[in-house]
């Protein structure tokens, strides 16, 4: 009997050892499998669709993650076809990603802001037969009153008032409502005429205009009152005009749009 109750207890023992979880060939408890993953591209992104990136263990087990569309790293728009005051204009910008590019209209030019905010190019124009007349003093004193110079001085004790210009920002101007630019550089430091002297420098491209005592003759004041379009290329403005110390009386110019430039035909004084 005792003989039988000690081979119960060395099997409930054993039954014990066994239940615990000990490894049978080492008498140690087995270690948990921790998954290292290796990562792998499936499916690249691209700017407007996700993609799948896989991870994969050594012993087997694998899953996957999306990969967020990037979006498209656009440039900035450029110009691609310039508007005119006939025909709308285009803009351009392109991915710096991928190939796809966009465009959007730009505004066709509104002849009545050149009418209106730059009646003087035109009045300009009125006094003579061709833009290829004009000189390059009566087309500098023109531009400079419609863009801000690059440097200024005032010596108030002396009256003397200079203000410098850009070539560059002259061009614009002179292209934009006139058709052309102009030499410049024929305009050379000389004796005032009028209380007003010129001076080009080379170095910088620039133009300065020097006033010396009380800015010499005030030229003619010339407001915006109305434009007429004829049809879609000739059109009737009308500005009141004023010379110093003078009457104001009205001048109608007939224009005419020839390859997107503004030709005064006529003037008449009303």
């Amino acid at each position: 009997m005792k003989k039988i109750l000690v081979f119960l207890m060395m099997v409930t023992v054993l039954l014990t050892f066994v239940a615990c979880g000990k490894d049978d060939s080492t008498g140690t408890e087995p270690t948990e499998h921790k998954h290292s993953y290796s990562e792998e591209i499936t499916t690249p992104a691209t700017c407007e669709k996700e993609g799948v990136k896989t991870l994969t263990c050594a012993c087997g087990d694998s899953y996957t993650e999306r990969i967020y569309a990037t979006g498209h790293n656009w440039t900035g728009w450029i110009e691609g076809d310039a508007p005119t005051y006939t025909a709308k204009g285009e803009e351009i910008r392109g991915c710096n990603n991928c190939a796809l590019t966009e465009t959007r209209e730009v505004p066709q030019l509104d002849v009545a802001d050149l009418f209106k905010n730059y009646p003087d190019a035109l009045h300009t124009l009125g006094f003579f037969s061709s833009v290829h007349d004009l000189t390059v003093v009566d087309i500098f004193d023109w531009a400079s009153n419609h863009i801000e110079p690059v440097s200024e001085t005032k010596d108030m004790e002396n009256y003397i008032f200079s203000y410098t210009y850009s070539v560059e920002d002259l061009d614009e101007k002179t292209i934009r409502y006139f058709g052309k630019a102009w030499d410049y550089s024929t305009i050379t430091t000389s004796e005032p005429s009028n209380g007003i002297g010129y001076a080009y420098n080379e170095v910088d491209n620039t133009v300065t205009v020097i006033y010396y005592g009380a800015f010499g003759d005030a030229g003619p004041e010339v407001k915006y009152e109305s434009y007429t379009a004829l049809d879609d290329t000739h059109f009737e403005i009308t500005y009141s005009k004023q010379n110093w110390g003078d009457v104001p009386f009205k001048v109608i110019l007939k224009v005419e749009l020839q390859n997107d430039n503004f030709v005064v035909t006529a003037q008449e004084k009303v």
